[in-house]
C-alpha cells in the first residue's frame, strides 16, 4: 500500500550528545505520524554518540546515520542536515530536546491548511539547581510570539508585516523560538537559502526571519517542543565564551544585514521609513558601544578583528563626528 501522506524529514545534528541522545531519537521513532525520515549527521563526537544511535538504525530504517569527514561546527552541520532531507517538510530537534509524541501530526495538521512556516509554543526545561532569576528570566522576561496572541487562541497566523513589526520593536531577540520549535516546507531552502555562518548565537532568528518575513508564521499554542537549558548547551558556551562579541558585533551584523541584504526583500517593501531609521542606528551604535568599551578593556583585539572582516561595520567619518558624540552622550544619560 502506497503511502499518500508526505514524507517529514526530523532533522538531528548531533556533536557528542551521548548524554541526551537516546531519549531525543525515542521521541522521534515513537511518533504518531509515521511518514517520517530521521536525519542523523554527525559531526565528529569524540564520545560513543555514534554507538548509541547505530542501536536504534539497526531496529528501525528510518533512521539515517551519516558523519561529517571533519568537524564542520554548528552552523555547517545544521546546512548538511538540509542537504541530506528527502522530506516535503523539514522539523527540527537538537539532539538534548524532546518533542511530544503526536508533534509531527499537530505540525502537519497545521500544514494542510496552507501554512509554511509553523513553531509551537516554547517550553523550557530548566536545571534542578535553576535560581529564582533564572525561572523569571525564562518564564516572563524573554520575549515570545505567544505573548501577542489573542486572548484563549488556540493559535494564531502572524503575517509577514506583523513579524517584521515585533522584530523591529525586538531587534536581536529570538522571539520566534529555537530551531527545535520549527517546522517548515523544504522548498523554501531554495528560496531563502540556508543557515548563515556568520553568526554563532543568533543564526536561528536570521534564519526564521527569512522564512517569516516571506511566508509569515502560525504558532501553535500548545506546548509540543521542548527545549532544554543546561550548561552544556551551545547557547550556554555562547554566551561565556563570546559575550562581548555576540552583544555587539554579531547583533550588528543582524541589523545590518536585515537592512541591506536583498534576501530580505520582504521586509525591505514592509519597512517604514521609522523602521529602517531604527535599524541604520540600532547597528550603528552598536559598533560605536564596541568601539568605546575596547579601548580600555582585553576586548580590544576582538574589536579590531570584528571590523578587519566586516569592513562594512567599520565607523566612517560622519559616524566619529557626528554620530558617536551623540551616542556617547546617550551612554552618559543612561548611567
Amino acid at each position: 500500500m502506497i503511502n499518500s501522506t508526505p514524507l517529514i524529514s526530523i532533522c538531528i545534528p548531533t556533536y557528542n550528545g551521548s548524554r541526551y541522545i537516546e531519549k531525543c531519537i525515542a521521541c522521534c521513532v515513537d511518533q504518531t505520524y509515521r511518514n517520517i525520515e530521521i536525519i542523523i549527521n554527525d559531526d565528529g563526537s569524540s564520545d560513543n554518540t555514534l554507538e548509541l544511535i547505530e542501536q536504534f538504525s539497526k531496529q528501525d530504517t528510518r533512521i539515517k546515520l551519516t558523519q561529517n569527514n571533519k568537524n564542520l561546527g554548528l552552523v555547517a552541520n545544521w546546512n548538511r542536515c538540509l542537504e541530506l532531507a528527502s522530506g516535503q517538510y523539514i522539523k527540527w530537534l537538537f539532539q538534548d530536546d524532546l518533542m511530544e509524541l503526536n508533534a509531527i501530526e499537530s505540525f502537519y495538521d497545521i500544514a494542510k491548511k496552507g501554512y509554511d512556516v509553523i513553531v509551537s509554543k516554547r517550553h523550557y526545561v530548566l536545571p534542578d539547581n535553576a535560581t529564582e532569576l533564572d525561572k523569571k528570566y525564562y518564564d516572563h522576561d524573554i520575549k515570545k510570539l505567544e505573548n501577542y496572541f489573542p486572548k484563549n487562541a488556540e493559535g494564531f497566523y502572524f503575517s509577514n508585516k506583523q513579524v517584521v513589526d515585533i522584530a523591529l520593536s525586538n531587534i536581536a531577540l529570538n522571539f520566534i523560538g529555537e530551531p527545535s520549535l520549527l517546522f517548515f516546507k523544504k522548498d523554501l531552502i531554495n528560496t531563502v537559502g540556508n543557515y548563515d555562518p556568520l553568526f554563532y548565537q543568533i543564526c536561528d532568528l536570521e534564519h526564521s526571519m527569512r522564512l517569516s518575513t516571506m511566508k509569515g508564521i502560525y504558532v501553535i499554542n500548545k506546548t509540543l517542543c521542548h527545549f532544554f537549558i543546561h550548561q552544556n548547551s551551545t547557547s550556554t558556551s555562547n554566551i561565556n565564551d563570546k559575550y562581548f562579541y555576540l552583544v555587539n558585533f554579531e547583533s550588528a551584523l543582524f541589523a545590518y544585514k536585515l537592512y541591506h541584504n536583498s534576501i530580505f526583500s520582504n521586509l525591505h517593501k514592509l519597512l517604514s521609513f521609522k523602521q529602517k531609521l531604527k535599524l541604520v542606528v540600532y547597528y550603528k551604535y552598536k559598533i560605536f558601544n564596541a568601539w568605546h568599551i575596547s579601548k580600555n578593556q582585553s576586548e580590544s583585539d576582538v574589536y579590531r578583528k570584528a571590523v578587519l572582516d566586516y569592513p562594512f561595520l567599520k565607523a566612517s567619518i560622519f559616524d566619529f563626528i557626528v554620530l558617536y558624540p551623540l551616542f556617547y552622550m546617550m551612554s552618559l544619560i543612561k548611567k
